[in-house]
């Protein structure tokens, strides 16, 4: 679900589910997490790319049908404890991390905590 390819010192993740433009859900997000931690450990790797394979970048969390996110009471907790620590690895990091974003993109902004600003 998540290709990973080195060139140099740069590493490209590619979210690879384009039937369902990249949702974020079950194994493509685990996949996501781990391919950012590999790449965040390695020492040669000097920048990330994140793209997506397809016509569309991402469709942010993939909604119903049996998915990682069904509607109901528990869909922000859930997407908190599942997307958030994505978005906050992705946040942290101490390596540039540069999203290619190849058509359509959707967030999840609700399950994020920003900081405030001023």
């Amino acid at each position: 679900m998540v290709l990973t390819e080195r060139h140099g010192s740069v590493t490209i993740l590619t979210l690879n589910n384009p039937a369902q433009y990249n949702a974020l859900a079950g194994s493509l997000l685990g996949e996501l997490n781990h391919a950012l931690d590999a790449a965040i450990a390695d020492a040669a790797v000097r920048a990330i790319v994140l793209t997506g394979a397809g016509k569309g970048f991402c469709a942010g969390a993939q909604l119903g049908g049996g998915n990682t996110f069904e509607a109901g009471e528990q869909i922000g907790d859930n997407m908190r404890a599942t997307i958030n620590p994505v978005i906050e690895k992705m946040r942290g990091s101490p390596k540039p991390i540069v999203v290619a974003v190849n058509g359509p993109a959707a967030g999840q902004a609700s399950a994020l905590r920003w900081p405030a600003t001023s």
